[in-house]
């Protein structure tokens, strides 16, 4: 099941209004996508929206592999049913997320089964 977060820049500058994703947390992998097309891209809030999930979920981030997934909802650029999927390289530097890398990734469509309504249909028709 997919949960909501609201999320910000990460790195000191905390603002639950810069954006919102939905994730899914499950098999030692998180995916999360941004749900709100105008607020901080996930690319920008990749460590809010991380640092967000794991204060939620009270898990060891260490022990996920994180994945972005970008579709029309949060990227102008992306038509309706197209995605790109990216995982994350972390390091945390005093417990806090830092990305330092986004490798584009192929993924299952298991993986992507409960994001289908992100991906097949835009924000504005919602």
């Amino acid at each position: 099941m997919l949960r909501e977060v609201p999320y910000g820049w990460g790195g000191g500058h905390e603002s639950p209004e810069s954006g919102r994703a939905v994730y899914v947390l499950e098999n030692g992998q998180c995916i999360f996508s941004g749900i709100v097309r105008g607020g901080t891209s996930t690319i920008n809030g990749a460590e809010g929206i991380i640092k967000a999930i794991v204060d939620l979920e009270g898990i060891d981030p260490s022990e996920i592999k994180f994945f972005d997934l970008r579709t029309s909802w949060g990227y102008k650029h992306l038509q309706v049913s197209q995605f790109e999927l990216t995982e994350l390289t972390l390091v945390y530097e005093g417990g806090e997320p830092k990305v330092t890398a986004w490798k584009r990734v192929e993924s299952s469509p298991d993986m992507l089964r409960l994001f289908l309504p992100y991906i097949t249909s835009d924000s504005s028709s919602n």
